[in-house]
């Protein structure tokens, strides 16, 4: 069965991202480990390019801004992260699954 190797998200339906599955899963287990390691603040790029691949597949607007905003406290920041990224895997989940083609063997 073919699948397609990438996602095109956009909730605003005039922009469109382009996003590898395997790569997005891996980009949150890399900042999953940072944070971990360092915390919140370790590596506030990577959390940022999170916060805006959230965004782009629907995730709680709430839960996106208290993740981006960096005058929130850590604590705050690193739980919405655990739940961001749940929601994520969670979108990445059904879209994969709507995103399968019939096999053409």
């Amino acid at each position: 069965m073919l699948t397609r190797q990438s996602l095109e998200c956009g909730s605003d339906g005039a922009s469109t991202v382009v996003m590898d599955p395997a790569t997005m899963r891996a980009r949150l287990a890399s900042v999953a480990e940072s944070i971990e390691r360092g915390g919140v603040d370790s590596d506030p790029v990577s959390v940022l390019l999170v916060a805006h691949a959230a965004r782009d597949l629907d995730v709680s607007p709430v839960l996106v801004s208290v993740l981006a905003d960096e005058a929130a406290p850590a604590v705050a920041r690193e739980r919405a992260f655990g739940r961001v990224s749940a929601a994520m895997e969670s979108r990445l989940d059904a879209i994969h699954s709507t995103a399968m083609l019939p096999s053409t063997c």
